[in-house]
């Protein structure tokens, strides 16, 4: 499955594909950068201990993101009831934080995001397994164990400015890494309104 190269437009498939919210609503995937640049996190599940590091390595930096004027987005694959444990679980309440869901993995599918149970179960998964859970993580089935996440920078006018296919179930991207992209984005966007 091919990758999304930074400057290529999002695909009017990805950009119609629809997501649900915690009561059940659909809402396109291009409405979030309608209003401006949106960062979309895709997890792999609800319940994933790969999710609770990616969710503790960026909630330091939501509100930094929050202050450049990016929007964030959360999309998870499991039911839309698991949004809010999720939410209570990272006390995200009260943070400019959205979060949705598909459990259909379309916008997966159309994300170009990797769906694999080889990765899911194999021996990387397993060792990252024993490391996350001497550390006292759990993981609860709440989505689709094969399905891999991924990051998405996306511009008002649908331009991707940073993209990022997570590898194993504990890879993600980097929150330095899409902060810098950000941060980069930020002033391209000031020095083209001088």
């Amino acid at each position: 499955m091919s990758s999304f190269n930074i400057g290529d437009k999002i695909p009017k498939d990805l950009a119609n594909a629809s997501v649900i919210d915690e009561n059940s609503n659909n809402l396109k995937l291009a409405t979030f950068w309608k209003e401006g640049p949106a960062l979309i996190l895709f997890i792999r599940h609800f319940g994933c201990f790969g999710c609770t590091t990616q969710m503790q390595a960026i909630a330091p930096r939501i509100q930094e993101i929050d202050a450049l004027n990016i929007r964030i987005y959360l999309v998870g694959n499991g039911n839309p009831n698991f949004i809010e444990g999720f939410k209570e679980r990272f006390q995200l309440y009260n943070q400019p934080v959205k979060i949705y869901t598909d459990p259909s993995l379309e916008v997966y599918k159309k994300a170009r995001l990797t769906r694999s149970k080889l990765i899911a179960y194999g021996p990387t998964t397993w060792y990252e397994r024993v490391i996350a859970f001497s550390k006292g993580y759990s993981n609860v089935n709440q989505g689709d164990n094969g399905q891999m996440g991924g990051s998405l920078l996306v511009d008002q006018e649908g331009t991707i400015k940073y993209y990022y296919k997570n590898k194993t179930v504990a890879n993600h991207s980097d929150p330095n890494t899409v902060v810098e992209h950000i941060h980069q984005f930020a002033l391209q966007q000031k020095s083209k309104n001088n």
